[in-house]
């Protein structure tokens, strides 16, 4: 996987056009914020794994950004590969 190099406000701004009323799944608030911080090398990976996986080398890294409710703690991530290839295929349409 190729990662995307975005800044914190481009991350903030996919995830605000994807989801542009997004609130905590757990207590409501809108009060949510972007832990990612790209510029400081603050980044989020998360290990994909599927069948037959779990061989050394197999695991696949994705780059993800990681909100959290400002509210009650709760955390949240998203793919950003499944982000833009929805919004690319939102776009072509």
């Amino acid at each position: 996987m190729t990662a995307i190099r975005r800044t914190q406000a481009e991350l903030i701004d996919l995830i605000g056009r994807r989801f542009p009323n997004i609130t905590c799944v757990r207590c409501g608030s809108n009060s949510l914020a972007l832990i990612d911080v790209p510029e400081d090398g603050v980044t989020t990976a998360v290990a994909i794994y599927g069948p037959g996986d779990r061989l050394p080398g197999r695991i696949k890294p994705q780059e993800a950004a990681t909100l959290a409710c400002t509210n009650c703690g709760h955390i949240e991530q998203f793919l950003l590969a499944f982000l833009d290839r929805e919004e690319n295929s939102a776009n072509a349409q």
